[in-house]
């Protein structure tokens, strides 16, 4: 059971990824963001040509996970995207996360730094030079995969080092300007329960109080915080640990994924909330907390406890694992139904709920309110909940922080991962 047996046309794409999606010399000779024009060449072929396959192409949803789902809220604003679908589902991603897109210098700086690193000798101002080197190497030398090549650092801060740029042609505008006069649109956007689990199994993430500490002196490093950049990193570390003792693992583990899982997605996630439903769009948003402790995999000997994290959803709405085989057991297949049955609704009515409700229905998952900000649809069993109170301090005070930060849009830490971007009809 997915998808494609719910009476939708279910289309998934490829596009360029690493240098070749997102290389940027910061002008003319390379703007960079190949990877999006990729995406919207795919949905001028959706539009053009889906009918042949039964679809519609006046009733397009266009989805993402991670980095799809920051994908996919960019192409619903580029005035080059926007007008080629109807409906969005960005999902535990967002342009506004921190790991989605970097300013056009930094991101060519870091270009650059890279071209050096595979044996550019040019000028930093020759970006035909640049680009005539870069075209010259095979692709096994520029291509990047999750981790980034050893032996190479870049000055500019991320894990994730090709991504979108402000190039001022995809985005010719700001990105508060691009979201309040693009058409508006349905949107069904959410995250899991623990979205900083995943992050801290793959490894290279602290779990001990010590390290955690050097983590927030990280994620400030470049920011401009001026004379108060020591107390802004203590008062990341006093938020999540101060009432922790640091020798309960356990906790301290719990206390770091909610740091991870905030500082990432989450914050960014409520900030695309409230934002797009302040300009005028129809918000959909959901928790999801369902997870079977026996679909894991390996990574169950990797995760410091067991939770809904990073990419749990996926299984449920594609019938395929991530993390490991599906091999679904009956609240796997609840679950299942229960999420296709919520992405095909939205797909085809723009109301997860389904079409056709009367007037004196009770609403399953209500619209976002702008008065109720942190309400949501709790995604579990045995039944979905709609719930007030979406890590309402936690939210709270990264607001706090992040406005206090007098140069925003600097800092890159938590590295992402493409899963998919898929699009149904």
């Amino acid at each position: 059971m997915n998808l494609c047996v719910k009476d939708v046309v279910v289309v998934s794409i490829n596009y360029r990824l690493g240098p070749f999606g997102f290389f940027t010399t910061g002008d003319d000779v390379c703007r960079g963001n190949m990877g999006l024009w990729d995406q919207t060449l795919a949905l001028h072929w959706i539009h053009d040509n889906i009918e042949s396959f039964g679809g519609d192409p006046k009733n397009v949803t266009v989805f993402g996970q991670s980095a799809g789902g920051a994908s996919a809220d960019l192409l619903a604003i580029s005035p080059h995207s926007r007008d080629l679908f109807h409906r969005v589902i960005p999902m535990a991603g967002c342009g506004e996360c921190e790991f989605a897109m970097r300013t056009s210098k930094s991101q060519a700086k870091l270009c650059r730094e890279f071209a050096r690193f595979i044996g550019w000798t040019g000028d930093d101002d020759d970006s035909i030079g640049l680009m005539r080197f870069m075209e010259t190497q095979p692709a096994s030398r520029i291509e990047v995969g999750i981790n980034p090549k050893k032996g190479f650092h870049s000055s500019q801060s991320g894990n994730l080092l090709f991504v979108p740029n402000f190039d001022g042609e995809f985005f010719p505008k700001s990105m508060d300007e691009l979201r309040c006069e693009s058409p508006r649109k349905q949107i069904m956007v959410g995250t899991t329960q623990h979205e900083g689990l995943f992050f801290v199994a793959l490894g290279g993430f602290p779990r001990t109080a010590e390290g955690i500490k050097r983590f927030c002196r990280r994620i400030v490093r470049e920011c401009d915080y001026g004379s108060d950049t020591e107390n802004v990193q203590r008062e990341i570390y006093d938020f999540y640990l101060k009432d922790v003792n640091p020798k309960d693992k356990r906790r301290v583990a719990e206390r770091f994924v909610q740091l991870l899982s905030d500082y990432a997605i989450n914050v960014g996630v409520m900030r695309y909330v409230q934002k797009m439903a302040q300009c005028g769009n129809e918000v959909y948003f959901y928790c999801f907390e369902y997870y079977n402790p026996d679909g894991f995999g390996i990574f169950r000997f990797l995760f410091p406890f067991k939770g809904a994290t990073h990419c749990s959803e996926v299984r449920y709405i594609l019938g395929k694992g991530v993390f490991s085989k599906f091999r679904p057991n009956k609240s796997d297949l609840k679950m299942l139904d229960m999420m296709t049955n919520f992405f095909t609704n939205f797909a085809k009515h723009g109301n997860p709920n389904g079409g056709q409700l009367l007037s004196n229905d009770k609403l399953l998952w209500e619209p976002y309110d702008v008065t109720k900000p942190y309400r949501h649809l709790l995604i579990r069993l045995p039944a979905p909940v709609m719930a007030d109170d979406y890590q309402r301090q936690r939210v709270q005070f990264w607001e706090r922080i992040i406005l206090k930060n007098r140069d925003k849009g600097t800092t890159l830490i938590i590295q992402s991962f493409n899963i998919f971007l898929s699009f149904s009809i």
